[in-house]
């Protein structure tokens, strides 16, 4: 085979034009001009940037850029598209084939810090920031391959997740959602968790669950609301979902049994203040036609020893002032 070393140039011509550079055939090739630069291979194609040796060297970098929409008129810059390839494999045929990976990865390290991956949208200078959407694909329709015709078909999981703690003491990395501040008056953006709806099925759940331990005390939940310096604080509301035509859902608060010790305590309260404290209210709901809901407080019975008991009692003051009053009577 031969080889040619040195420079290689492409330049229009005066006459037949050109200036373009096109090399290969009909299943792979290589072409340059002035609206285009394609590559195409019938096997893997790989573009990699050179290695470097020495001391703090980094290796070379990999720049893949869609080009600017340099006109004041409507110039939009271009996108860039990465796609894995299809897999047209059928049963029909012999089998199904899945679709090719799209993988994105921070490179490795031998005792430093493994590389990140950033993934984020453009800014603007006077209109809206780009958004980021992360979506699984869609399930199939098709059931050739399946004689039931109400067999279902499932879009994919999205899994957000810090990689496992390796070694002796293994911490693993947490995971953050947050909106970003806002500044000069402006309101921070809202963050919403939901599953989807359905037309006729079970709409899917949330589920928010610390991880379990064998020995040490196991992750707790918190859920608080925004403070503020100067304002009136968040708000929590805990609800169950409506309903049109059915009862409404239950909403219970509970601590978990115990298989040994104590099971955990329930406490309701507002928070203490230097002025006046909020109140607590539990009631039932009233009802338009039917029996209002019944309102019971009741203490646990013991197997073997004493059971709860139920106390009902005022608050104190330290100032001489008349103590809160502790009343049961019927509604009129």
């Amino acid at each position: 085979m031969a080889v040619a070393r040195g420079a290689l140039a492409s330049r229009r011509g005066p006459t037949a034009g050109g200036g373009g550079l096109r090399v290969g055939t009909d299943e792979w090739g290589l072409t340059v001009d002035q609206t285009k630069f394609q590559v195409r291979s019938n096997g893997d194609a790989s573009i990699t940037a050179g290695d470097r040796d020495g001391a703090n060297v980094a290796g070379g970098s990999a720049s893949l850029r869609a080009g600017d929409g340099l006109g004041p008129d409507r110039g939009r810059g271009g996108d860039v598209l990465l796609e894995a390839g299809h897999g047209e494999g059928r049963h029909a045929h012999g089998g199904v084939g899945d679709g090719g990976r799209a993988v994105l990865k921070g490179g490795a390290s031998a005792e430093g810090k493994g590389g990140g991956v950033e993934i984020a949208a453009g800014s603007s200078e006077a209109g809206l920031g780009g958004d980021i959407q992360l979506r699984s694909g869609a399930g199939g329709t098709s059931l050739s391959h399946s004689d039931d015709s109400s067999a279902a078909t499932t879009s994919g999981t999205i899994t957000l997740e810090s990689a496992d703690g390796n070694g002796p003491v293994g911490h693993t990395g947490g995971l953050r959602l947050a909106s970003g501040a806002a500044s000069g008056g402006g309101t921070s953006g809202d963050v919403t968790v939901s599953t989807g709806a359905s037309d006729t099925g079970r709409a899917g759940q949330i589920m928010l669950a610390p991880g379990r331990t064998e020995s040490g005390s196991g992750g707790d939940v918190l859920v608080q609301a925004g403070a503020t310096a100067a304002g009136i604080s968040g708000a929590v509301a805990l609800s169950s979902g409506a309903s049109e035509g059915s009862d409404t859902g239950h909403v219970s608060l509970r601590s978990a049994p115990s298989g040994a010790g104590r099971s955990g305590d329930v406490e309701v309260g507002s928070g203490a203040s230097r002025d006046n404290s909020g109140s607590v209210t539990v009631s039932s709901g009233a009802s338009a036609a039917g029996s209002a809901g019944a309102l019971q407080l009741q203490a646990g019975s013991g197997a073997s020893g004493t059971g709860g008991d139920v106390t009902v009692a005022a608050g104190g003051t330290s100032d001489g002032q008349e103590i809160g009053r502790a009343s049961c009577r019927e509604r009129v």
